[in-house]
């Protein structure tokens, strides 16, 4: 009897632990340090841009470049627009820059001397598809945001929400309203300057850092990890129950338990081949009938008409395999199953349709967004290496597109599938979009 009582008290004990563990979580919050991005660094590309660069009067100085001090110098001169700034290099300034999406704040602490009452703060993002690498300063978007000098005594955040696109430039490249909105994935530059129309005078600035912070995890996913924690708790506390009448069953039951365990084995074995009998067994893609189901839940949810379909065909995969043998044929289809299975990701399901063609579903998608996935596939798949050793080089032909409105699969496979011939009949290693 001492015994069971024993044993109840130590397994009741973890369950204090965690409820004291619990505890300390809810209040642990306030204390996780913030995200934090440095931006401006001693060793960050800086430079000064003003309109005397190009035919006007204004003109940009370095009073202490290692310590980012500047002067803009403004003239009551005729002029269409002056300008002057300031302006840091993210990345390598053109196509690859930084990623700020993780973040919520721009924290920037300068000091300002002058009499401008505003200030402009600014970001250039390279969007893929849209910005040309050899005009960013053109084609990047442009969000901005308008600061009072008055608020430059002390440090000022940003939140990024607050930057908009400037007027100008979505003028300028005809955006439509869809695109409209400010990006901060792969920002190339971030800067200061003076907005329209700039005060005439002197005006000295010092910036002495920008970063951005943010947050690890929002408060409601740390309280939901903590729901999820006492919610495996109480399976773990199940399971344990559970192991314990099992136990009882099976010395009390031997021979139910055997007929039991062997139902269940024999559960366990026709789920999995039922799994591997929708997997292509080189590829690891889901094969044809795999994909088959995926439509047939899409179907039953009425959301074919937000689904993307991708089709990738290998172009002159026939002469690797006359030229080295099926078996390396094998390693490259294998190789092309990991990267698709890659590119689909959580979003989307990939598959074999046949041969070498394969197919990708994307449930939600854009034809734009479904386009510029397969073109980085493709541009993966040409920069790929296959068979390192025989260094074999492949490339693909795509097919895009999207359902129209009550359109089917079939109809919708009909369209792709003839834009994925005209891929291959425009020189193939392309991708083109269904009409």
């Amino acid at each position: 009897m001492v015994k069971g009582y024993l044993s109840i008290q130590l397994k009741s004990q973890w369950l204090y632990l965690a409820f004291l563990l619990t505890i300390l979580a809810i209040f642990a919050y306030d204390w996780i340090p913030p995200r934090s991005l440095t931006l401006l660094t001693p060793g960050s590309t800086t430079s000064l841009y003003m309109d005397s660069e190009n035919t006007g009067t204004s003109v940009g100085e370095w009073l202490d470049k290692t310590n980012h001090a500047f002067r803009c110098t403004f003239y009551d001169t005729p002029a269409h627009y002056k300008y002057c700034g300031f302006d840091v290099l993210q990345g390598d300034g053109l196509s690859a820059g930084i990623d700020y999406s993780h973040y919520t704040t721009l924290k920037i602490k300068l000091h300002y001397k002058g009499d401008a009452e505003l200030l402009r703060f600014y970001v250039r993002h390279f969007a893929h598809g849209l910005s040309n690498v050899n005009d960013t300063r053109n084609t990047a978007k442009y969000a901005r945001v308008l600061v009072a000098t008055n608020d430059l005594n002390n440090e000022v955040s940003l939140p990024l929400t607050q930057f908009s696109l400037a007027n100008w430039w979505v003028r300028a490249m005809n955006l439509p309203t869809e695109l409209s909105y400010p990006e901060f994935s792969n920002a190339i530059n971030i800067g200061i300057d003076h907005p329209y129309p700039a005060r005439i005078g002197v005006h000295d600035i010092q910036v002495a850092y920008i970063r951005l912070e943010g947050i690890w995890l929002t408060k409601e996913s740390w309280y939901l990890g903590i729901v999820g924690f006492w919610f495996l708790i109480l399976v773990l506390k199940n399971l344990q129950q559970l192991f314990h009448y099992r136990s009882l069953l099976t010395r009390n039951t031997e021979q139910l338990d055997y007929a039991l365990t062997k139902a269940e084995k024999l559960e366990a074995e026709s789920n999995r081949f039922k799994e591997l009998s929708l997997i292509d067994q080189l590829t690891s893609t889901l094969n044809r009938r795999g994909i088959q189901r995926e439509v047939d839940k899409i179907d039953r949810q009425s959301k074919w008409s937000d689904t993307a379909i991708v089709l990738m065909d290998i172009d002159f995969f026939k002469p690797i395999n006359d030229s080295y043998g099926h078996d390396v044929g094998d390693k490259v289809l294998e190789s092309l199953g990991a990267i698709l299975r890659d590119a689909a990701g959580t979003r989307g399901y990939a598959g074999r349709w046949g041969g070498e063609e394969f197919i990708l579903l994307f449930s939600g998608t854009s034809v734009m967004q479904a386009r510029d996935t397969a073109e980085a596939i493709r541009q993966r798949i040409a920069n790929f290496v296959f068979c390192g050793e025989l260094n074999i080089r492949l490339t693909a032909s795509f097919g895009v597109g999207t359902a129209a409105v009550d359109e089917c699969f079939e109809d919708t496979f009909r369209h792709v599938d003839r834009a994925l011939y005209l891929a291959k009949n425009s020189g193939r290693n392309c991708v083109k979009t269904a009409e």
